[in-house]
């Protein structure tokens, strides 16, 4: 199949992602290359916030960072909604490991057109997860599946990073099946030479996307926005002002509507004057009290 390429980003379409990998697979023999998997944290807040135009320039910009830190021969695709792959030649784990943290960087550095209700310019983060053939399989499905459990792994531990895939966890579960979807399953087992388990697996992912069935991220700063304003008001009493203002440096405006607006008129113009009043905050600071919030409202909840 012909490569295609994205109108809006240029990175080449995911329908010869496999067909590439399984090429890469017989040219590279006994040798490596590796696989990175990226999902955009936290677009929708962006698209919601500022409008679908705001959305596809984060597109522009993360493809923009990919053409410039993975020349050829890597290969990008862009996947379906908020995804992209990026394929390494001849590249291990732990070199593919950091080019995904210099990505990582490069993206959340960048600032993008629009600003919180202080002012502050937004960033946008990514999370990314990384395999490697043979290492971590020897079929493309094995190895973007386990790049794919990688990068869930990232936004389950709380988005903006870069994991490695690990050794999988096989757990035992009671299954049923007819005879006959087992003497087909056993079948396809020797026509591809693969084995039943593995098959199972890659089914059983398959079904998963098809329902987008994901695990449940953990509590963020950006959910805020989701909650009860009676709820938010009872939790905020015991947070100090200047951590919340420090926090809201970086916030979207969403968070920023639902923490004001959960305050008395006093309380919420006092937070909008130290807001006002502060100088920027550097990145690292701003996300260390959004952390110490968070972890407070999890223990009050």
């Amino acid at each position: 199949m012909e490569r295609r390429f994205d109108e809006l980003t240029g990175v080449a379409l995911s329908e010869t992602f496999n067909e590439d990998m399984s090429a890469l697979i017989a040219k590279t023999g006994k040798g490596e290359f590796s696989l990175i998997a990226m999902d955009v944290d936290m677009l929708h807040a962006i698209n919601t916030d500022f409008g679908r135009e705001a959305g596809d320039n984060v597109f522009r910009l993360i493809a923009d960072q990919i053409r410039r830190l993975f020349p050829e021969p890597n290969i990008a695709y862009r996947g379906n909604r908020d995804e992209f792959n990026i394929v390494l030649p001849k590249c291990s784990k732990e070199e593919a490991f950091l080019k995904a943290e210099q990505l990582r960087r490069a993206i959340f550095e960048e600032r993008l057109e629009h600003y919180t209700n202080d002012g502050t310019q937004l960033s946008q983060s990514v999370s990314l997860g990384v395999s490697a053939y043979p290492e971590d399989g020897s079929r493309p499905a094995d190895i973007s599946r386990r790049a794919d459990s990688a990068l869930m792994r990232a936004k389950k531990n709380g988005k903006n990073m870069v994991c490695l895939a690990r050794e999988e966890k096989l757990i035992p579960k009671t299954s049923h099946y007819t005879q006959a979807q087992l003497e087909r399953l056993s079948v396809v087992s020797e026509q591809t030479e693969v084995g039943e388990a593995a098959l199972l697996r890659e089914a059983l992912d398959d079904l998963l996307k098809k329902y987008d069935v994901d695990i449940k991220k953990p509590f963020g700063f950006e959910d805020i926005a989701e909650m009860k304003r009676d709820d938010l008001y009872d939790l905020l009493g015991e947070i100090d002002l200047n951590q919340l203002a420090v926090a809201l440096k970086g916030a979207s405006p969403a968070v920023n509507e639902a923490i004001l607006g959960s305050m008395d008129a006093e309380e919420s113009e006092q937070l909008k004057s130290m807001m006002i009043e502060m100088e920027p905050r550097p990145i690292k600071e701003v996300e260390a009290a959004q952390m110490a919030i968070v972890e407070k409202l999890a223990v009050s909840k």
